[in-house]
């Protein structure tokens, strides 16, 4: 009896350990593969839970975190990205070695993006395009860009104001003008659409890591959140 007793109490500890120390164990090597995968230049965060916690062991997780910071993606920086997954099981539990792999793997994680002010200002001056002289501020639900236009020898400012919009299925982020002035002063709506080409501003968002596709938008203070999910969970 005093055997059988002693056998019950290791195994409680045991499994008292394996809940204790597999979550964190697991945590950092989903952190490590994650790096790798995507290039070693990103911070990865993440935060992994199993019940039990030795079905982790099997690649069965019933909670996935994942937070990525610094990641590029087409020149564009994102400030952080956060995904989500539910019950994810991996095959033999063999952790992922590929970005392809990887994305197959988090299907269907929901996904929440940040991209600051500052970021999308660098992305249009790496741009080279005709927006490489526009510069963005944002504030909450609204957009203001404003660029310098040169006409008949003298130099303008054109501001225009208006929201951040998604289009060609989430794989751009665009800016819809409302309203425009030239030099402080606003232009009749007929001619909003001509100034328009002169602010137009679009940041690519088709090499997001991970095959996130943004679903929706929105414009904080100083900073653009876009939601979505993994492409094989569109």
């Amino acid at each position: 009896m005093r055997r059988m007793a002693l056998l019950i109490v290791v195994l409680l500890l045991a499994l008292g350990l394996s809940e204790a120390l597999l979550p964190w164990l697991v945590s950092s090597r989903v952190e490590e593969s994650l790096e790798q995968a995507l290039g070693g230049d990103v911070d990865v965060t993440a935060s992994v839970t199993g019940r039990p916690a030795l079905a982790m062991l099997l690649g069965r997780y019933t909670d996935v975190r994942v937070t990525l910071q610094g990641v590029h993606a087409a020149g564009l920086r994102i400030d952080q990205l956060t995904l989500r997954s539910d019950q994810l099981t991996l095959p033999g539990g063999r952790l992922p070695e590929s970005e392809a792999e990887w994305a197959r793997a988090l299907g269907g994680s929901t996904v929440e993006a940040v991209i600051t002010q500052n970021d999308v200002n660098a992305y249009l001056v790496a741009s080279r395009s005709s927006a490489a002289d526009a510069r963005v501020q944002l504030r909450p639900g609204r957009a203001m860009v404003t660029s310098p236009l040169k006409f008949a020898g003298s130099e303008m400012l054109v501001t225009a104001e208006g929201e951040m919009v998604l289009s060609n299925n989430g794989r751009l982020l665009e800016y819809r003008v409302d309203s425009v002035t030239v030099d402080d002063k606003q232009i009749p709506a007929f001619l909003v659409s001509l100034a328009t080409d002169i602010v137009t501003v679009g940041v690519d968002l088709s090499r997001l890591p991970l095959g996130i596709v943004a679903r929706s938008v929105e414009v904080m203070e100083g900073a653009v959140k876009l939601t979505g999910r993994t492409s094989q969970g569109v």
